[in-house]
């Protein structure tokens, strides 16, 4: 794997991802993509390509790439684990402190997580390519796209305040 490879692996083993999950589990996937678009949003981490609003969410068709390039190499024990265990995260400046705050608000082991995922990053898509639309519309953009994963929790407050917390809105 090269120097990104292996630093997006670490940072989404971080987040718990399991990539000995991620080929033949789907929410794994999500999550791992969703995790990427926060840390590319909140961290500026540099993620080639762009990400389009797609099925489950954000979708960035590079990133899936690197993704199952990472996932194949650990299901084919070609990862250099002492490579991996050079690179320290802490020495990226803050972005210990990003993994953390993203951590703390859609840990990987909750239930809920994937949903609560696809709702965030789909109305942070929306509110940055669609930044002149009334909030009011944004959240009814979301509710077409998204709703059929809303709980009683969800709503424009709890979403603009976590967008806030992540410094995005």
């Amino acid at each position: 794997m090269n120097e990104f490879e292996l630093i997006l692996y670490k940072i989404l083993i971080e987040f718990g991802i399991r990539f000995e999950k991620f080929l033949q589990d789907k929410d794994e996937r999500i999550k791992a993509h969703k995790y990427c678009y926060l840390v590319n949003k909140f961290y500026k981490f540099p993620i080639d390509g762009c990400f389009s609003l797609y099925i489950n969410g954000p979708y960035n068709r590079y990133l899936t790439d690197v993704l199952f390039d990472i996932a194949r190499n650990c299901d084919n024990a070609q990862i250099d684990f002492k490579e991996i265990e050079e690179i320290d995260l802490s020495e990226i400046s803050g972005l210990n402190d990003k993994i953390a705050i993203i951590n703390k608000m859609f840990p990987s082991t909750d239930k809920d997580v994937v949903s609560r995922l696809e709702i965030f990053t789909t109305f942070d898509f929306i509110c940055t390519n669609y930044p002149s639309t009334p909030e009011s519309e944004q959240f009814k953009m979301l509710r077409r796209i998204k709703g059929h994963l809303f709980d009683n929790k969800t709503n424009l407050s709890k979403l603009k305040s976590d967008r806030a917390s992540l410094g995005l809105g």
